[in-house]
């Protein structure tokens, strides 16, 4: 009799066995099928996004902005975008941030000034833009001019020190330049300074900073408006007022205040000017030459201050009134002989047609001692321009040529004349 191992109950137990390797092997699978979709569903899934930054914005259409409008781009600044595409997984994958360019196109702009421009975005084939960071930028386009202005200013503020006042403010350079959008600088009204001086003693120079006022008189803080070189160097005049006294001297030679009585109606005259050119203003020196003037009779001179300085006095004029004691005069004859002719060209001669009377002027006992000897009378003929032959009237040159004689004078030694022949 033989011995079977395969019994029923063990052919049921391995046929168990079988199956539930079956029914294992083939959910394996299952899954694995599964998952395998899965991946190769995500790896190259239509809905894939990435984000680029910093994407560079570029501006075109500036040609068509100057052709048509004659207006510019008046900044160029520096735009970025950062975008998201969206495609398959390849597709996405295979993109560099260099295959996407942003664009901004001028060439649509109506009117000047602040403008909008959509920011346009383009993707590589395959894929499309799903998100950008900025969509709209402004920015200004206008004719870009300027204008010159001149510099005012609107503010002081100081103090004063005793008897001093302000005259004068002056801005150098006196205008600026602004340049901006020509629609801009219409609203501009002037460049203006504010100063802050604190206490004045003497005239003072100050920089300040040039500001823009609008027609309604605000400050402009517009972006697309500057001032080239905005320092300006101001120059503050401290003026001063005082009362000058007045002196009266004689330049003739012939007298002194020592020997010639002279009275002026004024004592002081009022001056005005800057601390410091009234600084080295002692006294106000009205000069006359007493050989041509006449003694005993009142002379009116006008004031005539240093340059810079200003008379603010009532009186524009002095009256001097000049006394010699035993001032005396006498007319003198000088004969035709006695006038001397020099510088005369070799190819002419010359000689005077008649006698000429002069008047002398000083001291009578001396005035009496006088004669035709110690006058001399001179015709300078290189004083006389181009000469010809024939008769002419000359200026004559009169001086007392005795060196002995002291206080006499020829009066009025510049009004003499002769006649003369020149052949």
């Amino acid at each position: 009799m033989s011995n079977n191992t395969n019994t029923p109950k063990k052919n049921a137990l391995r046929a168990d066995k079988n199956k539930i390797a079956t029914v294992f092997t083939v959910l394996l699978a299952v899954i694995s099928a599964i998952v395998l979709w899965f991946f190769a569903i995500d790896y190259d899934s239509p809905d894939y996004s990435k984000t680029f930054t910093n994407i560079p914005i570029s501006v075109t259409g500036e040609g068509e902005l100057r052709q048509n409008l004659g207006y510019t781009l008046l900044d160029q600044p520096s735009l970025t975008v950062d975008v998201t595409i969206a495609g398959k997984r390849t597709d996405v994958n295979r993109v560099r941030a260099s295959d996407i360019t942003a664009v901004i196109d001028l060439s649509s702009v109506a009117a000047a000034g602040e403008n909008k421009f959509s920011v346009q975005i383009t993707a590589p084939n395959g894929t499309t833009v799903s998100s950008q960071s900025v969509r709209e930028i402004r920015l200004y386009v206008d004719n870009f001019v300027s204008r010159q202005f001149m510099v005012q200013v609107r503010n002081m503020s100081y103090v004063l020190a005793e008897n001093l006042y302000i005259d004068t403010v002056n801005c150098s350079p006196a205008t600026v330049t602004v340049w901006g959008p020509e629609n801009e600088l219409e609203k501009i009204s002037g460049a203006y300074v504010d100063l802050e001086l604190g206490e004045l003693v003497n005239s003072v120079k100050a920089t300040a900073n040039v500001k823009l006022l609008d027609l309604n008189k605000k400050e402009v803080n517009n972006t697309y408006i500057f001032v080239e070189n905005n320092t300006v160097t101001t120059s503050v005049s401290v003026y001063v007022e005082k009362d000058i006294p007045v002196k009266v001297n004689l330049t003739g030679g012939i007298f002194s205040s020592l020997t010639a009585d002279i009275r002026c109606d004024l004592a002081t005259v009022r001056f005005r000017g800057t601390v410091e050119q009234m600084e080295n203003v002692r006294e106000y020196v009205i000069n006359v030459d007493e050989t041509d003037t006449a003694f005993d009779s009142p002379i009116k001179l006008s004031i005539n201050p240093p340059a810079g300085i200003t008379n603010v006095s009532e009186s524009k004029y002095a009256t001097v009134l000049i006394s010699v004691p035993d001032i005396g005069k006498r007319d003198m004859v000088i004969s035709s002989k006695n006038i001397e002719f020099i510088n005369i060209p070799e190819e002419y001669d010359a000689k005077a047609l008649e006698d000429m009377v002069i008047q002398l002027r000083g001291l009578q006992d001396i005035l009496d001692t006088i004669t035709e000897e110690d006058i001399s009378v001179t015709v300078d003929m290189s004083q006389l321009g181009e000469l010809a032959a024939g008769n002419m009237t000359v200026p004559v040159t009169v001086t007392v040529s005795n060196e002995e004689i002291s206080g006499v004078f020829v009066y009025n030694k510049n009004a003499y004349t002769v006649q003369i022949v020149i052949k």
